[in-house]
């Protein structure tokens, strides 16, 4: 597994715990997902590249009636880990706070990939 670094942006979030910053990855097409483990943005994949083992099992979840988080969630089950699509930012969104960021991400391409 590969380590890609995605350029991005992150921004301040008032929440009735206080101002956090936090990476929502506003930036991504709508093919681009980014998996949290443990709500730490860690794995990348893309349905543009179709014929990747991990997207085509994804596809095949989907198209039996999952939505995307839920066959994420599963697939990170077997592996004991928790993963989710969803990054859980709870707040309201300050305005003209964003920040440039340099993520690294592992792009995931492979169902039976050594992960962590």
């Amino acid at each position: 597994m590969r380590t890609i670094e995605i350029d991005t942006e992150s921004f301040l979030f008032d929440s009735p715990n206080g101002v956090f910053r936090a990476i929502p990855f506003y930036n991504l097409s709508l093919m681009e997902w980014v998996i949290y483990e443990d709500g730490i943005p860690t794995y990348y994949f893309s349905f543009d590249r179709r014929r990747d083992p991990f997207v085509l099992h994804l596809t095949r979840e989907m198209n039996a009636g999952k939505d995307l988080n839920q066959a994420v969630q599963e697939i990170g089950k077997t592996l004991n880990r928790n993963w989710t699509i969803d990054h859980g930012i709870q707040g309201k969104e300050i305005e003209n706070t964003w920040q440039s960021e340099k993520v690294k991400l592992l792009h995931i391409t492979e169902l039976n990939q050594d992960i962590g």
